[in-house]
Formats: C-alpha cells, structure tokens, sequence
C-alpha cells in the first residue's frame, strides 16, 4: 500500500515527466534574428529564417525566405513558394495580425505593400504591436508557417523600423500563433542618426 508521502511524490514525478515532455515536443523556433533594421532603399533586407542570415541584396543569401524593403513605403517580397498572411484578402496588401492569430494553410499568402489606414488590420506606427504571417520553405523542402514582429516609427519610412524577431513552426505545415517576442529597441544605426540631431539643429541656428 502506498504511503501519503510516497503517492505525493509519485504524483508530482507524473507532473514533472509531462512537463517535460511538453517542452521537448514544443515546435516553436525563435530564429536568430533579433532587432535588424529595414533600409529605406529599394533591396532592403534579405533573410534566411531557418539560419538568421541576412544580406542587403539577393545574390548574397542564396535560398532566402522574406525580404522586407522600400524607399518611400514598406514592401514586401517573398521568396518561391512563401508569402505573406492577409487579413483582408487582398493579395496585394501585407496586414498587421495582431497578438493570437493563427497563422496557417487556411491563409491567403502573397507579396505586396503594407496595409495602413482606418481598418482592424491597419500598421500601428510608433508601436511594436505589429504582426506579420509569411509561410516559407525550410530546409527539409517542406511549407512551414512563421511570423515577425515588426518595431515601427512614425511613419511606415521612419528609420526606426526594424524586424524585433521572428519565430517559425519546426514541423511542416503545422500553424503558428502569433505572440509578443520583445520591444522596440533602436538599432546602432538609428542611434547614430539620432545623436547627429543635436549638431544639425545648432548648424540651422
């Protein structure tokens, strides 16, 4: 007959052991990239999710996935096979998900600008609540489904934006809820820039 003592333990092992079969069955990857800045120019940025390689121009990243770019607005070109998530059905606006979406096969997917105006899948500037679905073909030639969270200034060409990170699905075809991965932090880039603020408003005095 078990003990009171020996049943507790017995109990929580149980709890233990699914616990930790719960974390190494978890499929959710958070890729290197954290905090890259998206040029205002018309290459962008080039990344390789699986890897957290990025190149300024396509050539350089050999089977990159997403490339996120634009002088005078914010597009976004995806690789064969990949595409960005639409809440609107529009295949050539790119939304804003928000926290708790799904992200999967149920999906339209395509390339295009950002969708900014007075709808539920509006941009929000000089915000990080910004979520971008993509799906891409990882490694083992298969459709995997991730999301990005995008870090924005005032404005969709404000040198403040930045992709904070980005987290993938590691099992083909299986969906991905979008959830908050970090803030907005400034890049050494924007930093320089902003400390050069000072110096050019004493040189206009």
């Amino acid at each position: 007959m078990l003990t009171p003592r020996l049943t507790r333990h017995l109990a929580l092992a149980t709890i233990a052991a699914g616990a930790t079969a719960a974390i190494a069955g978890a499929a959710v990857v958070i890729s290197p990239i954290s905090n890259i800045q998206i040029p205002l120019d018309v290459d962008g940025i080039y990344i390789h999710v699986e890897s957290g390689n990025t190149y300024d121009n396509c050539s350089g990243l050999p089977g990159w996935d997403i490339n996120p770019y634009g002088q005078t607005s914010l597009s976004w070109y995806a690789s064969t096979l990949g595409g960005y998530a639409r809440n609107l059905g529009d295949t050539n606006k790119v939304d804003n998900l928000g926290i708790g979406a799904l992200v999967d096969s149920s999906r339209a997917y395509g390339s295009g600008q950002s969708e900014f105006g007075p709808t539920t899948s509006s941009f929000v500037l000089s915000s990080d609540y910004n979520y971008v679905g993509f799906r891409f073909t990882a490694s083992d030639g298969l459709t995997h489904y991730g999301f990005l969270q995008l870090c924005l200034g005032n404005s969709l060409t404000d040198p403040l934006r930045s992709i904070i990170g980005i987290a993938y699905e590691s099992e083909a075809g299986v969906g991905i809820t979008t959830f908050q991965i970090g803030q907005c932090v400034p890049t050494p880039g924007v930093l320089a820039a902003f400390a050069m603020l000072p110096v050019l408003g004493r040189r206009r005095r």
